[in-house]
């Protein structure tokens, strides 16, 4: 376990019996390696919402979201392409959803080159927002809920 998973652990203890993913399936159906921050961070919360407002989406659930968020979003890209900065997986290098708020808004990952450099990019579908940070999964948790990482979307924690 990372150190900052185990400082997550302390601020957010993780459920008895998470779900348990299995990683090759999961990785398999959506065509792509996970970074291990996210893995682990699963392997401990499951499907778990964290500060009361973010959940982690069970991971089997990733492909058939991913497909379904394409599906969506792309008439209202070529309507409003200057709204869409970033392609959505399964295109090539596309956002890839791996968490939700409350209200609604997606904890992505942009899914271009090495897993382990990812950033996680925050988006609110609805007014379109993009923010990006130079974090991965378990960083930005960690961040947000230790008020470290702030963002307008995101009520303040910490």
């Amino acid at each position: 376990m990372t150190q900052q998973l185990a400082e997550l652990c302390g601020l957010v203890p993780p459920p008895a019996e998470p779900v348990r993913a299995d990683w090759d399936e999961v990785e398999h159906d959506l065509g792509l390696r996970l970074p291990t921050d996210y893995k682990g961070l699963v392997d401990r919360y499951g499907d778990s919402e964290l500060g009361e407002f973010i959940r982690l989406l069970d991971p089997r659930t990733l492909a058939p979201t991913a497909r379904e968020i394409l599906d969506d979003e792309i008439p209202l890209r070529a309507q409003w392409p200057h709204q869409y900065p970033y392609p959505f997986h399964p295109e090539p290098g596309g956002l890839l959803g791996w968490a939700t708020s409350r209200n609604g808004d997606w904890l992505c990952w942009l899914t271009d080159g090495d897993p382990h450099a990812w950033p996680v990019i925050l988006w609110q579908r609805r007014p379109m927002w993009y923010h990006r940070h130079e974090v991965r999964a378990t960083g930005f948790l960690h961040g947000w809920l230790t008020g470290r990482i702030t963002t307008l979307v995101l009520p303040a924690q910490g």
